[in-house]
């Protein structure tokens, strides 16, 4: 049963922001979209799958008219009519791929263009009908505590790609979707865990597992070094009185403290964190006391 996918749209609105400035190529009058693809809903094995051509811009989308195209093309030869219909949706383009055509591609990437008039613009559809499994395939990463961490993925020999992810997660609990961002060309990218949520977790090494439509079993190894010494609430490496203000602004919740942060500054070993504890620190930082 073909699961309906909700797609990404963040990186689109980016692309579009610069579009006329950096992507779009005009060539005698004709914008070709470089690197912009609008992609299919995913083929899983049965029924037709549809795209709206809407590019989330004003300008472009001026050029993508059911009046002004003029055909579809797949590695530069032009698609039969018979194998897809074109129709409009609220005053934007759609196209629909049938499926006695889409029965004839293997599970993998493939790119169309949509040419019109005025504009030729990229389309992407992914035919996922079985779903792969890969062992012992392990990206590895240790985090620098100042930013996402990042993975690059590749050497996958399936289709991959942001739109196909269904989940992280970590210990069997699924990660928020802003937890992570994701970007792919082709059978390659990338997948960052965002800073926010790894403050949440102490040192130590970490598997994330990723599942995409198309295959499961990769996995995302990341190494949290304990950045934090005793007493130390900002993990730069010293005992200040900083660190003491921290822990007394944290005692009255008017701080977060890290998970890891937490871990150091709780000096008194009382598991609270608490304005004794800011005492103890701001003394250790005058050399007055040791833990």
């Amino acid at each position: 049963m073909k699961k309906s996918i909700k797609v990404s749209i963040s990186l689109v609105l980016f692309v579009v922001t610069v579009l006329l400035s950096t992507t779009g190529v005009y060539a005698q009058d004709k914008i070709v979209m470089s690197d912009f693809y609008l992609p299919f809903e995913v083929y899983q094995g049965e029924g037709d799958v549809s795209v709206v051509l809407d590019a989330y811009s004003e300008e472009i989308n001026s050029y993508l008219i059911l009046e002004k195209f003029d055909k579809l093309t797949y590695k530069d030869n032009e698609v039969d009519e018979k194998y897809y219909e074109i129709s409009d949706v609220d005053n934007l383009v759609k196209i629909t791929l049938k499926e006695e055509y889409l029965r004839t591609f293997d599970d993998d990437t493939y790119y169309f263009d949509a040419v019109f008039e005025r504009i030729d613009i990229g389309l992407k559809l992914y035919v996922i009908t079985e779903k792969a499994i890969v062992k012992d395939v392990v990206f590895k990463n240790t985090w620098n505590g100042k930013e996402s961490a990042g993975f690059v993925i590749s050497g996958i020999d399936y289709p991959l790609g942001a739109d196909l992810i269904e989940y992280i997660s970590l210990n069997g609990k699924k990660l928020d979707k802003n937890d992570y961002v994701s970007n792919f060309m082709g059978n390659s990218g990338f997948v960052a865990i965002t800073k926010d949520y790894l403050d949440t977790l102490p040192a130590g090494t970490y598997i994330f597992d990723v599942e995409f439509l198309s295959v499961s079993g990769i996995k995302l190894e990341l190494t949290i070094p304990d950045f934090y010494c005793k007493g130390d609430a900002d993990g730069n490496g010293n005992v200040t009185a900083a660190d003491a203000r921290l822990v007394l602004r944290a005692s009255a919740k008017l701080e977060k403290l890290t998970a890891e942060a937490t871990a150091c500054c709780d000096v008194n070993n009382d598991n609270v964190i608490n304005s004794s504890d800011a005492r103890k620190i701001l003394r250790a930082s005058a050399k007055l006391e040791s833990f």
